[in-house]
């Protein structure tokens, strides 16, 4: 995934000089807790979290990842394997 630091818009592929929303070219890969506002914009989700609040088989809670993140964390995909 990577992030505008311009208009802050996250998307999945980047294969363009500019951001496809501003046009800025100032692109990252650096993605943090803040710049990420749901499941859909998320490195982890569908890859390393099935995003939300979920249980097991049996009924136990499990947390996504995102409810332990501090802000000055990097996020990133395969960042818990």
């Amino acid at each position: 995934m990577f992030k505008c630091n311009e208009c802050s818009e996250i998307f999945n592929e980047w294969e363009e000089d500019s951001c496809p929303r501003c046009g800025s070219g100032d692109i990252t890969e650096d993605i943090y807790p803040k710049d990420i506002d749901g499941c859909d914009n998320c490195p982890l989700y569908k890859k390393d979290c099935s995003g939300g609040f979920t249980s097991s088989g049996n009924g136990v809670p499990i947390e996504p990842p995102c409810t332990s993140w501090t802000d000055d964390m990097l996020i990133y995909s395969g960042m818990y394997n």
